[in-house]
């Protein structure tokens, strides 16, 4: 694929088989925001389908096509792989940006998200920011802030991040994990925030405008997905980590080993 223009950011989302008219609601919804912000940002929305919905995609083509926005939805047809985390890794695999912020095409951002967010992450330089969420009914939602939050909230059995908050720079963007039909989210947030030297902070102002039907709908195959992510991190951590400090006890003895017995033994191997 010819790659266009470097963009100041992409909205990237994927469809979960919605009907056409539910997605060029979310499309139109999407543009109407990146166009309030055109002066300071371009922004692109990103949707990405699989194979078996070529034929869709093609007619919401034509339907942006007679429309006369500023801003033109990217619309791509995933025809290497099936399921969400691919689609979303070909998104990102095919566009050029900046940034990327993820949304869901059931929720909507809020209408300063996008500018607000940019502004935030380029202040602090930030690797990643995330924010709270209103539901539809107008509640907030609240996620951690800081890294005390953020620990506190996943000791809690809970998600510290919401997905469809998130700004993200383009080269700190590890792929999702694509053997993942739920939580792909949660298994890339512990992967970032385990390497060195990732910066991220969260606002503390709602950034989506959030249906929680669908998170409602699979909450007990998400919590069965959480469970088996966390073990397989806090096995591979913990061996790690009792290897580092089993390591501590040799070296402490070189610290008082005047004759290096210690080292010569290791230059035998």
């Amino acid at each position: 694929m010819v790659r266009k223009k470097i963009l100041d950011a992409i909205v990237l989302s994927s469809t979960f088989g919605e009907e056409i008219e539910f997605i060029v609601n979310f499309l139109d919804s999407v543009i109407l925001n990146c166009s309030k912000i055109k002066e300071y940002y371009l922004v692109q929305p990103v949707l990405v389908f699989e194979l078996k919905e070529k034929e869709k995609c093609r007619k919401i083509r034509e339907i942006f096509s007679k429309k006369d926005f500023p801003i033109k939805p990217l619309l791509l047809i995933n025809k290497n792989s099936r399921g969400f985390p691919a689609c979303l890794n070909y998104g990102i695999a095919n566009t050029n940006s900046e940034f990327i912020l993820r949304l869901d095409t059931d929720d909507r951002l809020e209408e300063d998200r996008i500018k607000k967010q940019l502004d935030f992450m380029k202040k602090f330089s930030l690797d990643m920011s995330s924010g709270n969420m209103n539901d539809l009914s107008g509640k907030e939602l609240r996620y951690p802030t800081n890294r005390f939050g953020l620990s506190l909230v996943t000791a809690l059995g809970a998600c510290p991040i919401a997905h469809p908050s998130i700004c993200i720079r383009r080269y700190i963007f590890n792929p999702y994990n694509e053997k993942l039909n739920r939580c792909e989210d949660v298994e890339l947030w512990i992967r970032l925030f385990i390497s060195e030297g990732f910066k991220w902070r969260g606002l503390d102002s709602s950034l989506t405008k959030y249906s929680i039907k669908r998170a409602s709908e699979k909450s007990g195959e998400n919590a069965l997905y959480q469970i088996k992510i966390r073990a397989s991190y806090s096995l591979r951590l913990i061996f790690a980590s009792f290897i580092l400090i089993l390591g501590i006890f040799p070296n402490l003895i070189r610290i008082f080993d005047s004759n290096n017995l210690l080292l010569n033994l290791r230059r035998r191997f």
